[in-house]
């Protein structure tokens, strides 16, 4: 769940949207959303939308069951890493 799912609007397509495989077009419209290093690029708030928007068929049933422990791990392994891929497109 890179951060340069943004991209995925480009109709050659971008290695983020590549490693998804034939499910690389469900991103498309992420892509069409967000500007590239616009909010999608946002530590907190970029983690949380594509955590929303890639897994909500199961983030919505995880609590429902009880694990909502389970959503926050999620979210702070995709928010650690987040901030590598950010602390690497700054730095280059």
């Amino acid at each position: 769940l890179s951060p340069d799912l943004d991209l995925a609007e480009n109709r050659h397509g971008c290695n983020a949207k590549r490693r998804w495989g034939a499910l690389g077009a469900y991103w498309v419209p992420y892509g069409m959303a967000f500007k590239h290093r616009g909010l999608s690029h946002c530590l907190i708030l970029g983690t949380a939308t594509r955590l929303i928007y890639g897994l909500w068929p199961i983030l919505w049933w995880l609590p429902a069951a009880g694990h909502t422990d389970v959503v926050w791990f999620v979210f702070a392994c995709g928010c650690i890493s987040d901030a590598a891929h950010l602390v690497l497109d700054y730095w280059r």
